[in-house]
C-alpha cells in the first residue's frame, strides 16, 4: 500500500470517526524551546537550541466508552548529537530527525461491557509500555523508551509511529496489556511525514507483552510493578557476519514506587532494567536505571519537582567488535548522572533546568558535562 492510499484511508477514517462519535475534536498545543550548553568533554562543546511544536486532537463520546486522538509534531534544530556529545542515548528527547509528522492517530473503545480498551491506528509503543512515571520528569532520552527496545528493533517510539493495535484489560491487582505493530515504523527522517510504515516481509511485525501490579508498602506508599517482553520478527543485521536473520527479543521490568515523604513532600523512586540475550544483533545488551524524584517541597511552591537519576546503557561486544573494525572508536559502556528541577512560571508555562554528567559517551574520549534549559507553554 503506498503512502498516498494510507493517506486517503486515514482521512476517510478519520471523517467517518468524527461522525459516529458525534463529538468535536479539543485541540491543545504544546510549544517547547530549548538551549543546550556542553561545558565541558564531548565532541565539540559549545551552545545549541531548538523548538519544538505539539498539537493533539482529542474527543470522545458515550462518556469515555470510545475516544479518538490525534497528534502532529514539528521540530526544529541540532540533530548532530554525534558531532556535539558523542552519547548514544541522546541528552535531550526531544531531539528527533522529524520535521515535520503526523505522529499518532488512533481510537480507542471499550470491548464490549468489560474494562478492556481495544486501541487501533497508528500507534507509539512509549505510549503504552515500558515507561516510569517518575522517570518521565528526565531530559534524557535514557529515560523514556528503554534502549534495549530502541536500539534494537523498529517498534514504534517517538518520534514515528507505525499501525498496529493495543489491547489493555484490567486484572485484580492491576493490568494486562498487548500491542502488535508493523515491523517497520518507517525512515523517521526530514522527508518522512508519518504513514510509510511497512508490515509483513523483511520489515515483519512487532509484538510487545506486559503485565502490571499494583501493591502498596505499608506505611511507605503505593507502587507498580511491571514486567514485559517484545519480539520482532523482521530482518535484522548479524554484525559478525554482515547477514540478515529474522527475529529478536528482549525482556524487561520496571519498578515504580513511593518510597517516603517528607513532610507534605512525597518521594518517589523508579528502577527499570532491559536485557537482550541475542548478541549477535543487538546494540544495547543490557540496560539499568534509576533514580527519585520530589514534588511540593517548597510550601510556597507546589507545584516544582526535583529529582536526580542515574542510567547505565551496556553495549553488545559483537557490536563493539563491528564498530571497532570498520575504524570506529567506541566505548563499551555509556553512564548517566541527570539532576532536573521544574518549576512552574505561569498559568500555562513551566521551566526546567538539567544538568547531566555522560561518562563517558559512546562516541567520544571525553566524558561531557553539559546543562540545559527547556521552556514549556501549554495552551
Amino acid at each position: 500500500m503506498n503512502l498516498a492510499t494510507r493517506i486517503v484511508l486515514f482521512a476517510l477514517a478519520a471523517s467517518a470517526g468524527v461522525t459516529l462519535l458525534g463529538s468535536q475534536p479539543t485541540p491543545s498545543l504544546t510549544f517547547i524551546v530549548e538551549t543546550w550548553q556542553l561545558a565541558n568533554g564531548g565532541v565539540d562543546p559549545g551552545n545549541k537550541s531548538s523548538a519544538y511544536l505539539d498539537l493533539n486532537l482529542d474527543g470522545e463520546h458515550s462518556a469515555g466508552a470510545m475516544k479518538y486522538h490525534t497528534t502532529f509534531l514539528a521540530y526544529d534544530g541540532n540533530r548532530e548529537v554525534d558531532r556535539y556529545t558523542g552519547d548514544f542515548g541522546v541528552y535531550s528527547n526531544l531531539i528527533t530527525d522529524s520535521e515535520w509528522i503526523v505522529f499518532t492517530a488512533w481510537i480507542e473503545m471499550q470491548l464490549g461491557d468489560t474494562e478492556s480498551t481495544l486501541r487501533i491506528g497508528q500507534l507509539a509503543s512509549d505510549e503504552t509500555f515500558y515507561t516510569s512515571d517518575t522517570g518521565g520528569l528526565f531530559l534524557n532520552a535514557n529515560f523514556g523508551a528503554l534502549p534495549t527496545v530502541s536500539a534494537n528493533t523498529s517498534a514504534p517510539i517517538y518520534s514515528v509511529g507505525s499501525g498496529g493495535i493495543e489491547i489493555v484489560s484490567p486484572t485484580r491487582n492491576g493490568y494486562a496489556a498487548f500491542g502488535a505493530y508493523a515491523g517497520d515504523p518507517g525512515p523517521g527522517d526530514e522527508d518522512d511525514h508519518g504513514f510509510n510504515w511497512r508490515a509483513g516481509g523483511d520489515a515483519g511485525y512487532t509484538f510487545i507483552g506486559e503485565l502490571g501490579w499494583n501493591y502498596a508498602l505499608g506505611q511507605i506508599g503505593k507502587g507498580v510493578f511491571k514486567a514485559g517482553s517484545y519480539l520482532t520478527t523482521g530482518e535484522v543485521e548479524l554484525f559478525e557476519s554482515g547477514n540478515t536473520d529474522k527475529g529478536n527479543h528482549a525482556f524487561y521490568a520496571v519498578f515504580d514506587q513511593q518510597i517516603a515523604s517528607i513532610g507534605e513532600a512525597p518521594v518517589h523512586g523508579f528502577l527499570r532494567y532491559g536485557f537482550n540475550p541475542l548478541e549477535d544483533r543487538s546494540v544495547v545488551e543490557n540496560y539499568l536505571d534509576f533514580g527519585a524524584a520530589i514534588s511540593r517541597f517548597l510550601p510556597q511552591r507546589p507545584n516544582d519537582t526535583m529529582g536526580i537519576a542515574f542510567s547505565r546503557m551496556s553495549f553488545s561486544k559483537d557490536y563493539i567488535f563491528q564498530q571497532r573494525a570498520s575504524g570506529e572508536s567506541v566505548n563499551e559502556r555509556e553512564r548517566v548522572v541527570e539532576f532536573s528541577y521544574q518549576a512552574t512560571i505561569g498559568e500555562n508555562w513551566s521551566a526546567q533546568f538539567s544538568a547531566q554528567w555522560i561518562e563517558p559517551p559512546h562516541r567520544s574520549e571525553e566524558d561531557a558535562l553539559l546543562f540545559g534549559l527547556r521552556l514549556v507553554s501549554e495552551l
